[in-house]
């Protein structure tokens, strides 16, 4: 693409935006803006969501994790408190 294309494309782009746009065009165009606007949106939201629920499994995970370690520490405890008392 020569120098003289890109200023052909750049002038059509100019004379395209520097038009009237008609109303049922500008619907149009707004239209298209909503669909494209509400396809991101929703995009960015099921992102956000398939976040949450990691984040909810692995504090989860971590929940478990310790409630195992405590029953643990808590075993470990009560068996040192009996051989105390037997002894």
């Amino acid at each position: 693409m020569d120098q003289n294309d890109k200023q052909n494309i750049k002038a059509d782009i100019d004379n395209y935006f520097d038009r009237e746009i008609s109303p049922k065009d500008r619907g149009a165009a707004y239209a298209q803006f909503a669909s494209m606007y509400t396809r991101v949106s929703n995009k960015i939201n099921r992102s956000y969501l398939n976040a949450l629920n990691s984040a909810i499994g692995l504090l989860k995970s971590v929940n478990s994790a310790e409630r195992i370690a405590t029953d643990a520490v808590d075993a470990a405890e009560i068996k040192s408190r009996i051989q105390e008392m037997a002894v």
